[in-house]
């Protein structure tokens, strides 16, 4: 729903002009209002490793949970801290 359905539908809506400003509003509603998933090891360690010079907030949803992900891997292809191995346990 989160990584699939609801940005394809963003995305047609978006290239169908004005009539479906409505649409692409409630696709946003929703994906605020989608409930975090499941934590899985990349979220773990994302944590982990933001939160060594960061203080990483409560993730409360589901889109706070892409926003972590793509933080933490645009940390590691921008070259900040390149030699820092998986976390160990995670």
């Amino acid at each position: 729903m989160v990584n699939v359905l609801l940005p394809t539908v963003f995305a047609l809506a978006a290239g169908s002009g004005h009539s479906s400003m409505g649409l692409r509003n409630n696709v946003l509603a929703l994906y605020d209002a989608h409930p975090k998933l499941a934590e899985n090891s990349v979220t773990r360690e994302a944590k982990v490793a933001l939160g060594v010079d960061y203080e990483v907030p409560k993730i409360a949803s589901a889109r706070d949970q892409q926003g972590l992900i793509i933080l933490y891997r645009e940390m590691f292809r921008s070259g900040i801290r390149p030699h820092q191995r998986r976390l160990p346990g995670v």
